[in-house]
């Protein structure tokens, strides 16, 4: 079996918060796996948190911190014995809120698959703009692996991320400046 270690990227160092959460991410998420690959589930929260800050970096904007935060939280309530009281105390509300909009909330005796992701398709319209910027990084990092690993899966799982996406929108540059404080816009390009 191969060993797998956290590595934090070094443009994490400009992002102490969301190095913080993602340590909190690593620890929630203990002794949880990604299916496919085998890897610590926490792998995923950090290529979402990668995809989110090349996303900004690619129109040379920072992105929020906050942002980072709840990417790297983002399945932590979900999935772990974590609450939202306890994201709201260590990483305030504005995080606790973003994580809330993508935490799946239908549980499984709401109704089959279909209803359950046709009901979280119809809530992530709601959400703000910054949760929905998130939610497209996690199914770019989730569509990615399941179609390399499983296409079988896949021909189910990508038409109800499409459905999503729709809901989500465009991801421009004009929407992601929206999400941006003024002060902190752009990146000195180098």
């Amino acid at each position: 079996m191969t060993e797998h270690t956290l590595r934090f990227p070094d443009w994490l160092r400009d992002y102490p918060s969301a190095a913080f959460a993602l340590g909190f991410a690593n620890q929630a998420h203990e002794g949880q796996f990604r299916k496919y690959t085998g890897e610590p589930y926490v792998f995923h929260c950090l290529d979402v948190m990668e995809r989110l800050y090349e996303l900004y970096r690619k129109h040379n904007l920072l992105v929020p911190e906050e942002m980072l935060c709840a990417a790297a939280l983002h399945d932590t309530v979900e999935d772990t014995d974590t609450g939202f009281q306890e994201i709201t105390e260590k990483f305030g509300k504005n995080v606790a809120a973003l994580v809330f909009w993508l935490t799946d909330i239908a549980p499984k005796e709401w109704g089959n698959r279909e209803q359950r992701k046709r009901l979280a398709a119809e809530r992530i319209a709601y959400a703000p703009y910054s949760a929905k910027v998130i939610k497209y990084c996690d199914i770019m990092s989730n569509t990615d692996s399941i179609v390399e690993h499983d296409p079988k899966f896949a021909a189910v799982y990508v038409p109800e991320k499409c459905r999503i996406l729709e809901l989500i929108g465009d991801i421009t540059l004009p929407a992601l400046l929206d999400t941006v404080h003024p002060d902190h816009a752009f990146v000195a390009v180098q």
